[in-house]
């Protein structure tokens, strides 16, 4: 009889711990997801913004200065007086500012005569879930 307390002890110890593994393991999954919806969240920021910026610069806008002609990974420093290209480099720069260090965030503003269209990608291998593991992207339209 002595020996049944023990092991009933036992058992409840590893029932227990297995409790907190999954407890922790929930956390450190709620954790990635957070990061991932806080990444989400300034870009949506960062493209409203550009859409400012737009608006505010209607010449450039009008000859179609801010279309980048497919998708940028990089922002390299912009002419002195090219506005269109500086708008684009500092959305650029707000984007890769986001997550951590080793992701790379690329983004493409495509404009017709009257709307544009700004397309944030990223590799978000963090969230690992969806059809394709890892890449996330964001469509925005805004009209300047």
């Amino acid at each position: 009889m002595e020996g049944a307390g023990l092991i009933e002890v036992m058992v409840a110890v590893l029932l227990l711990s297995i409790g907190g593994l999954a407890t922790a393991s929930a956390q450190l999954v709620a954790l990635k997801r957070n990061e991932g919806a806080l990444v989400r969240t300034a870009a949506v920021y960062a493209t409203s913004s550009l859409a400012e910026a737009i608006r505010a610069n209607p010449a450039g806008f009008q000859s179609g200065a801010y279309d980048t002609k497919g998708r940028v990974c990089t922002h390299d420093e912009a002419p002195i007086g090219d506005l269109a290209r500086q708008d684009i480099s500092r959305w650029l720069q707000g984007l890769s500012g986001q997550g951590d260090a080793t992701m790379q965030v690329c983004g493409a503003v495509r404009c017709t005569a009257d709307a544009c269209m700004a397309s944030i990608m990223w590799d978000d291998q963090r969230a690992g879930a969806g059809t394709d593991p890892g890449v996330v992207e964001i469509e925005l339209g805004f009209t300047p």
